[in-house]
This record gives C-alpha cells, sequence and structure tokens, in this order.
C-alpha cells in the first residue's frame, strides 16, 4: 500500500475516533455513570448518527477518505460491541433504582409496646419495617381471630354489647389502609372484622391497648400507626394521682418503684406542658451558648468568644466589644436587625457590666418593636440580677405593650413591681390564664392584683385565671366574700364557675359565699337561687348550709339537701374507691387484669358469640 494511502487511512481513523471520544464523554456525563450511558438518549442509534457523521466529516477533509470506509466502520462499531456486550455502553431506560423508596410502616407510642400481627410478634416500639419485611412475615388469615381478652369499658357494666367492648386484636390493612375507629355500630364493627386480614395486638406487660387504639395516618408514602388508648393505664394512674393529691405528694416520687415497674405509668402522670409554656423562649439554647470552662482574657480573645470576653468586666473588653457592635451594625443594619437576628447579637453585651453598654442598651431596648419577646425576656432576667429596680423595669416595659402583645403580662409578672396593678390594668387577657398554668408560683403582689380584679369585676375569663392559681388565703378571702346578695347575680355566677369546676378551692369558696348569702336572704327567689347554686357545686360546707336553713319554709331547699347529700355521698365513696384502687395496686393485691371484666369472643357464622374462659 502506497505510504500516502496508509497515512491517509490512519488520519481518518484518527479524525472518526477523536470526534467519537467527546460523544461518549458526553453521553457518560449525561447519563451520570458507566452502567446508565444512553439514560438520556431515546435509542441506541443515536450512537449510529454520530458514527455516520463522523465518516462525512472524514470524507469532506479529505478525498480519498472513501478509501478507508470498512476499518473506519468495523473498527469503531466492532468496538461498541464488545462494550455493549460487557455492559458499559448498555442503554438502560428504566428509573434510577437507587432513587426508589420503598413504603414503610411504622408504630408509636409507648416505648416497649409487643406489637403483634396474626400472632406474629414484629418486636417492640418504637418500631419500623417495610411493607415488603412485613409481606414476607405476615400471611393474612382468612377468619377473624378469637378474642380471649376483650373487656368491657365499664368494670360495672352488665352489657355485652360489641359496641361496648374493647378488643385485644384489632383489624387494620397496612396495603389499604383505612382512618378512623372500628366503628359505632355493631353491623360496622362486624363488617370491618369480617373483610379485615390483618389483626394486631398491643400490649406492655400487663397492659393492653383498647380497641379505638389504633390511628393511622401517611407520611408521604409511609404509614404511621399510632397506639393511643389504654384504658386501664388511664384508671391506673387516676387512682395513683388522686392519692398522691390526698396525701399531698408528688405520684412521680411516692410511688416511683411501682411506676417504674410498669413503664407506661410514667408518660400517664408527667405533668403535661402547656403548648405555650417555651414561647417566650424560642431561642434561649443561642443565648445560653458560651464556653463552659473558664478562659484567660487572651485565651477569649483568641477564641473570639465574646461572651466570654463580655462577661470577664475587664476594661479591655470595651473596645473590642464597640468594634463587635460596629461590625455587627454592618453586617445587619441596624438595632432593629440586632434584636431580630437568630444569633442575638445583642444579647452578648448585656453580659457587659460597664457603664457605657449598659446606656447602649437600654437605648436599643426602648427604641426598637419587638418580634422576639425572649431576647427581651433575657434582658429582663440580666437587669434584675443585676440589681435593676423593678418599679423602673416595670414602668419601661408598659412602653412595650402594644408590641408585645400576648407575651405582656407574664413578662410583666417575671417583674411585678410595686406599680403592678398600675401598668397591668383591668384583667382581660385570655391566653394569659395558660401561663398562671405553668408558672411555677405567682408572686404575692399578683395574687392581691387578681383577687382584688374579683372584687371588682369577676368574670368567667378571670375565674378561669384563678382557677390555675394553687389554694391561696388572699385569693380563697376574695372568693368567699363574692357578693351574692340578689337571685340576679346568683344565676350570673353559675354561668361563671363553668370555668372552675375542676378547682375545689374555689368551690369551697364560693359555697361559703353563697352560705352566708343563704343565711341572711328572704326573698323566696333569692332562696331558690341559692339552693340550687349550692347543689350546682356541691360542697360540705354547701350541705351544711342547707341543713342549717332556718328562713322561710321552701321545697326548693329541701330538695336540693337532699340532693346534694346524696351526690357527697356518692362522690365520697367513688373518691375512696379509687383511693383503695391506688393502695391495692402498689401493694401488689390488684392488677391490671382486675381493671377490666375481661370477656371471651369466638368469629361463628360471620359474627362474634360469647363464649366461656
Amino acid at each position: 500500500m502506497h505510504a500516502k494511502a496508509k497515512a491517509r487511512r490512519v488520519l481518518t481513523f484518527a479524525c472518526v475516533t477523536a470526534f467519537l471520544i467527546p460523544v461518549v464523554a458526553m453521553y457518560y456525563a449525561m447519563a451520570g455513570g458507566w452502567q446508565r450511558l444512553g439514560q438520556w438518549a431515546e435509542t441506541p442509534l443515536f450512537i449510529g448518527i454520530y458514527v455516520v457523521s463522523g465518516l462525512l466529516i472524514a470524507g469532506f477533509l479529505f478525498w480519498k477518505g472513501v478509501a478507508a470506509l470498512p476499518e473506519v466502520i468495523l473498527v469503531p462499531a466492532g468496538a461498541f460491541l464488545v462494550c455493549q456486550t460487557a455492559g458499559v455502553l448498555r442503554y438502560d431506560g428504566r428509573p434510577d433504582q437507587t432513587k426508589i423508596t420503598i413504603p414503610k410502616i411504622s408504630v408509636t407510642g409507648y416505648e416497649g409496646i409487643d406489637v403483634r400481627c396474626n400472632g406474629v410478634l414484629l418486636g417492640k416500639t418504637p418500631l419500623t419495617m417495610t411493607l415488603d419485611e412485613f409481606a414476607a412475615r405476615v400471611t393474612p388469615v382468612q377468619v377473624p381471630p378469637v378474642q380471649e381478652a376483650a373487656f368491657t369499658w365499664d368494670t360495672s357494666s352488665s352489657t355485652d354489647s360489641l359496641v361496648s367492648m374493647n378488643w385485644s386484636a384489632v383489624p387494620f390493612d397496612p396495603f389499604n389502609p383505612e382512618a378512623g375507629d372500628i366503628g359505632t355500630t355493631t353491623d360496622l364493627i362486624l363488617k370491618r372484622f369480617a373483610n379485615g386480614r390483618y389483626f394486631w395486638e398491643f400490649r406492655v406487660g400487663d397492659f393492653a391497648a383498647a380497641s379505638d387504639s389504633i390511628h393511622s395516618y401517611k407520611n408521604n408514602d409511609d404509614i404511621v400507626l399510632n397506639v393511643s388508648s389504654w384504658e386501664t393505664v388511664s384508671r391506673q394512674a387516676e387512682a395513683l394521682r388522686t392519692l398522691a393529691a390526698e396525701e399531698s405528694v408528688d405520684p412521680l416520687v411516692a410511688y416511683a418503684d411501682y411506676i417504674d415497674s410498669h413503664p407506661p405509668l410514667r408518660q400517664e402522670l408527667t405533668p403535661q406542658v402547656p403548648p405555650n409554656r417555651d414561647v417566650l423562649s424560642i431561642h434561649s439554647h443561642e443565648l445560653e451558648r458560651f464556653s463552659k470552662e473558664p478562659l484567660e482574657f487572651q485565651d477569649a480573645v483568641i477564641r473570639r468568644d465574646w461572651r466570654w470576653i463580655a462577661r470577664s468586666n475587664d476594661p479591655r473588653s470595651v473596645p473590642l466589644l464597640k468594634l463587635y457592635l460596629e461590625r455587627q451594625r454592618r453586617q445587619f443594619g441596624d438595632d432593629r436587625s440586632l434584636l431580630t437576628f437568630r444569633g442575638h447579637a445583642i444579647s452578648i453585651l448585656m453580659e457587659s457590666r460597664q457603664t457605657e453598654f449598659q446606656q447602649q442598651l437600654r437605648k436599643i431596648m426602648a427604641s426598637a418593636d419587638w418580634t422576639h419577646s425572649d431576647l427581651l425576656k433575657y434582658y429582663i432576667e440580666q437587669q434584675l440580677e443585676a440589681g435593676a429596680n423593678r418599679e423602673e423595669l416595670t414602668s419601661w416595659l408598659a412602653t412595650r405593650r402594644s408590641d408585645l402583645n400576648r407575651h405582656f403580662l407574664p413578662l410583666l409578672i417575671e417583674i411585678a413591681g410595686s406599680n403592678f396593678a398600675e401598668v397591668a390594668g383591668p384583667y382581660a387577657d385570655f391566653d394569659w390564664s395558660y401561663y398562671m398554668q405553668s408558672a411555677p408560683e405567682v408572686p404575692e403582689i399578683v395574687v392581691a392584683w387578681l383577687a382584688k380584679q374579683w372584687r371588682e369585676a369577676p368574670s368567667r375569663e378571670l375565674c378561669m385565671g384563678i382557677a390555675r392559681v394553687p389554694r391561696h388565703p388572699v385569693l380563697y378571702a376574695a372568693l368567699s366574700e363574692t357578693d351574692l346578695s340578689t337571685a340576679i347575680r346568683v344565676r350570673d355566677f353559675i354561668q361563671i364557675i363553668n370555668a372552675s369546676s375542676r378547682s375545689e378551692w374555689m368551690k369551697e369558696a364560693l359555697s361559703e359565699a353563697a352560705a352566708k348569702a343563704l343565711a341572711t336572704a328572704s326573698d323566696p327567689t333569692h332562696i331558690t337561687e341559692l339552693a340550687r347554686f349550692l347543689l350546682y357545686v356541691p360542697t360540705d360546707i354547701g350541705l351544711a348550709a342547707l341543713e342549717k336553713y332556718a328562713g322561710p319554709e321552701n321545697e326548693v331547699v329541701a330538695e336540693c339537701e337532699q340532693q346534694a347529700r346524696a351526690t357527697l355521698k356518692s362522690n365520697h365513696e367513688y373518691l375512696e374507691s379509687k383511693l383503695q384502687l391506688a393502695r391495692d395496686l402498689l401493694a401488689g393485691k390488684k392488677s391490671s387484669k382486675d381493671l377490666v371484666n375481661s370477656i371471651r369472643f369466638e368469629w361463628k357464622d360471620g359474627t362474634y358469640v360469647r363464649t366461656k374462659q
């Protein structure tokens, strides 16, 4: 072969190959990996188009390039077939399996719940498994299981109605999830059981979940079962809580050994925190972050631990903190931005006791509007710790009232200067009563203000707030002096005390007020309303007042006396039964199984039939 012809062939082959290299590279980049080259193209013929294009380009460049056609086609085509066989350039139009998520099923509730489905123990909560794993372990059943541990809601109930049962095995199909309870009628219950193929059981020790305990919801493609209803747990917790209240002890401390051996009780007896309790401390963790170990001033500067620099109160900190403040101002715009920034740069300056910074802080705090009251709360705590005047802080806080909205009164209570009543004004904030429920204690100045508010303008909202305060002699005295001198006022207070039905000391105080009024009342209508009021709020004080009544003859008084006596007797018996139950549980004389009437049901001919246990 002529040397020039060989050169043309080599050059032509090089052109085609050089053209295919970027094509393959682009192929690789678009597909995202060697195993999935071609994902971006509709068909593998796309490569062939580029091969032909390469030949045409080579033909235009070298007029005798056609002579090299066999080698140009066969060599790249052969290489392509080899790679295709090896799987390197294999086209795969299926979606990326690595991105597919397999649906899961999760069970939540108390920790340590034994979860069974169709008799198979799946594990303990918190439990999560894929639906594929579930299908591999659990076989659907055709006949509903025998209900060995079904029980009635009420231990005194004599009915065997299916609607009143708690079922030991509950139907739920994770492959076709249904929301809602089992049913409210016998027909609905039997229909759901008859169609059920997966029956779930939940147990922690002696505790079994109730029939309406499954509440399902979807989290993307995942299914979550929340097991929430435990009748025997709530009964034990109520009994222990009642005994603890009678003995003025904390149940979590007094019955620690018993509660530790029955884990679900701890969750039931733990005080529930109102949802808005921490609303004033949204970013408190940011405010408290600083090095725990002591530092030398030089080390703090090197580490840029600005909080330590501020807390050191070293004179050398002043120029550094000035630079720090100016840098933050430039970065976030102005002082207002400093107050709303998540990191709370301004809070660092609060740590400094330098007079210059204290003045700057007071100026910033007075001029800014408040969108983050937790920083204001932190500032108030710092001021009180430094010995600030409570009255001055109270007056200053009053200027921020419109900005703080529902945060104002909780912050004002924390300061509680002697001018509190003047600044607080009339009680009118419904949300404030929830703060009082979570407050560890209410300052005496606030108690006096509440008592004054009650004497001047008692209301339903105020009643709700006072009901959340522990028994206090000042408040008790205010309520026991409530003006019930007319029938109209008595009727009004029946509506008001609906808000305090759970506060026993308020009932006693209002009964005392009604008893005083009944002793001097002469108008028949007034006497009748007072008697009904004492029956509506039955207490030993009220019953004694009805028994001692010596005014004009009134049939309503006699009727209310009999009903109040019967109601109080029933209440005392119920209280004593709960106290005795708690004592028996603690002594081991009763267990969870003794708190329910167990009934055995067997599935026969499309229905559940009671059988002997």
